[in-house]
């Protein structure tokens, strides 16, 4: 059985009065679909009868979730290739659909069927309240739906389409003159065009048409990581990624591993790793069954790429503040002081961090497109947050109740994997960065390898102290020479996904420009900085700062501390990470 949602959308045209772009939004609306079919089933009705509606309603009737007509209408019916079908006729076959979300009426005047559709209990309804232009109608309907299934909100996609339709008005804000290219049955009516979204009061403007994929999945059907290596594959899936030359995430399982920086590559590797069968060997190493250690995996996986963002969130605000030539204003010094003097990564939920830096790049009035890691400002914060309170209930949760039976960890876990692909898909971008462990010293190591290697490549280098601004005239007199820079983690873009762009940088990072990197340290840092003959990059979140110590947390596994203090052994490397935070403190204070 297809247990697939299903996407109705159906066309009318008229041979006396042709809509001339019809065709093109047929055209374009199969292409948006088409690369979404995997999760959903789409249902195109081209020149539609009333029969041909129903037909296919009665079909799918029990999958059916979104509905469009496009097409000439008006206040009482709408006009299919042979008769016009009544506002009530329609929403009486649309009341066969058990789970139909949203309406889509694209044509003009069609308000008068919102008391209709609402009757039968469909939460969202999109229609018109004027007669509307071809071209209009045809943008907004694409636009609509490129935002809709780039899993946008239903509020987001329906404010970008008009935006973008309203761009096609033409006579100063009117619609078009000529009645051949608008699509209203009363040509009376030829005032503004207008769109009306009316969502009832249950469901949320957040609604998203993915959400449909998940209450259609059976959890009796639950296999761990299905869904995970899927997504990861269709995502990655790209023409100018080494991916796409493999059908599926089995076969290009390594590929993907490469494609993400280290510590995320782990974690999918951890995740997806299969049981051997030899449970000596598969405890503790494998979770993909259904089990309480696989739930604290996944959120070992949301609080690793937690850490990150607020990581990068904090270097990006270090960076800007030093680039400008500015201190904080006192507002944003308050936001941050108990964050960044007692436990900087406790800064929860996810999306409090990226708010703080949207406020902090307005109060500099800087350019986000001028940022390093300019991705960041573009996620999703709703769905961050969203993904944060689950994970962090989740965690609370299991700490009180570790006796769970199988069908609420089969729930549980498939919850857990629906978020987890949330928030990787949230944070894609993260492959098109690599992050480097960049050292001050030569590194040897004893046996296998000649040289120390660091995020899989040798980068090691001396690394100068760069001089920044002179800050006599700043607030409080407070004056900073340079920017403590003795070791440190860089994060380096690599390639450009989007632009089929992939970035070389010089075998020597000698030469690499301020431009080309961001320094994530001290708030990320290599344990090889005091363990000098480790082989591989083992980076840390800074975790809490108390006593004169400096506690940090491996993102590569849970609870493994490592504590800087200022004692014999550490010193050197305490009044490093000392000068890094005293630094980042004057810049903020």
């Amino acid at each position: 059985m297809d247990n697939r949602p299903t996407i109705l959308v159906a066309f009318a045209n008229n041979l006396e009065r042709p809509l001339e772009y019809l065709k093109v939004e047929i055209e374009k609306i199969r292409k948006i679909l088409s690369k979404h079919d995997y999760y959903f089933r789409i249902r195109v009705v081209e020149n539609a009868t009333i029969s041909d509606i129903g037909e296919v309603i009665e079909e799918c009737k029990d999958h059916i979730v979104l509905f469009m007509y496009s097409g000439h209408a008006d206040g009482l019916s709408i006009e299919t290739e042979e008769h016009r079908m009544s506002a009530k006729g329609l929403a009486n076959e649309l009341e066969k659909c058990g789970n139909l979300q949203l309406v889509i009426l694209n044509g003009c005047n069609s308000q008068g069927h919102i008391r209709f559709i609402e009757a039968i209990k469909t939460p969202i309804v999109i229609a018109t309240e004027s007669a509307v232009g071809d071209l209009s109608a045809s943008t907004f309907s694409q636009v609509l739906f490129e935002n809709l299934f780039d899993e946008e909100t239903i509020e987001k996609a329906f404010d970008e389409a008009l935006k973008k339709a309203e761009s096609y008005r033409g006579n100063g804000g009117k619609i078009e003159s000529d009645k051949q290219i608008g699509r209203f049955l009363d040509e009376s009516n030829t005032i503004d065009n207008i769109w009306i979204l009316r969502v009832n009061e249950e469901t949320s403007n957040h609604w998203t048409v993915y959400k449909e994929v998940k209450k259609f999945k059976n959890s009796g059907d639950y296999e761990p990581n299905e869904y995970l290596k899927d997504c990861l594959f269709e995502a990655l899936c790209k023409p100018n990624l080494k991916v796409c030359n493999y059908n599926d995430y089995e076969g290009a399982r390594a590929e993907i591993w490469k494609l993400f920086p280290q510590f995320i590559s782990k974690l999918i590797f951890d995740l997806c790793a299969e049981s051997t069968g030899n449970s000596t060997i598969d405890i503790g190493k494998r979770f993909d069954k259904p089990t309480i250690t696989r739930l604290e995996k996944c959120i070992q996986f949301y609080q690793t790429i937690q850490e990150v963002l607020l990581s990068i969130t904090l270097s990006l605000i270090r960076d800007s503040l030093v680039k400008n030539k500015q201190t904080s204003t006192e507002p944003l010094k308050l936001v941050f002081e108990e964050a960044v003097s007692k436990k900087i990564n406790k800064i929860k939920p996810l999306k409090a961090g990226i708010e703080w830096l949207n406020a902090w790049l307005k109060a500099l009035n800087i350019d986000n497109s001028k940022l390093f890691v300019k991705e960041l400002i573009e996620l999703k914060i709703d769905v961050l947050d969203e993904v944060a309170k689950f994970f962090e209930k989740l965690n609370d949760d299991i700490t009180h109740n570790s006796n769970l039976k199988e069908s609420q960890l089969n729930r549980w876990c498939e919850s857990a994997e629906e978020m987890l692909v949330d928030l990787i898909g949230q944070n894609l971008f993260l492959v098109n960065y690599q992050f480097l462990s960049i050292k001050n010293i030569t590194v040897y190591k004893n046996r296998t390898h000649p040289k120390a290697r660091f995020g899989l490549e040798l980068s090691v280098y001396e690394w100068k102290d760069s001089e920044i601004i002179d800050t006599d005239d700043r607030k409080g007199g407070a004056k900073i020479e340079s920017t403590p820079d003795s070791f440190s983690v860089l994060m380096t873009k690599i390639r450009d996904v989007s632009q089929d762009v992939v970035i070389d940088l010089e075998d020597s990072l000698k030469s690499i420009e301020s431009d080309q990197y961001l320094n994530l340290s001290p708030f990320l840092i290599d344990k090889n900085i005091k363990y000098e003959k480790e082989a591989l990059t083992h980076i840390s979140y800074i975790d809490t700062i108390a006593n004169n110590k400096y506690t940090y947390e491996s993102l590569w596994a849970k609870d493994m501390p490592f504590i800087i203090s200022d004692t014999r052994e550490m010193r050197v490397v305490f009044n490093d990470i000392n000068d890094q935070f005293n630094h980042f403190n004057k810049l903020i204070s």
